[in-house]
């Protein structure tokens, strides 16, 4: 079994205030999670911790993996419930004094990280509203 996940949402926010929201550590900690040492630069490895649930401890750890900014942020995702490194991309697209936002979280494999992916896919819509919130 395989999912992917595919979202998106339009903001009146221009795309440099999106880019900042998603790139800067105080920034997502308001709307997302929190980080001490996420960092947009190629090979930054890190951390985003949130509340733990069940058998899940709360962390995500990533790894950032491509930067094109102000358009493009792919980094790698994993938690401790999950048997595989799974892979989140942004797009940022401006539509006039709009940004268009695109996330890709892909690489669910298997049973077990296909019924994470479930949960993770409500979790990008609830993180989403937030962030639209946050810029707007």
């Amino acid at each position: 079994m395989k999912k992917d996940i595919h979202r998106e949402i339009s903001v009146e926010a221009s795309i440099d205030q999106v880019w900042e929201a998603i790139t800067s550590r105080e920034s997502l900690s308001q709307w997302y999670m929190s980080t001490s040492n996420f960092e947009p630069v190629v090979g930054c490895q890190f951390v985003f911790e949130d509340k733990p649930q069940g058998k899940w401890d709360g962390k995500v750890h990533g790894e950032v993996l491509q930067v094109e900014a102000p358009s493009q942020l792919v980094y790698s995702f994993w938690g401790n419930q999950m048997k595989g490194k799974t892979t989140v991309r942004w797009t940022l697209t401006e539509e006039g004094q709009n940004t268009r936002i695109r996330v890709d979280h892909t690489g669910f494999e298997g049973f077990g990280d296909w019924l994470i992916g479930n949960i993770i896919a409500f979790g990008w819509r609830k993180f989403l509203k937030s962030l639209r919130r946050y810029l707007e």
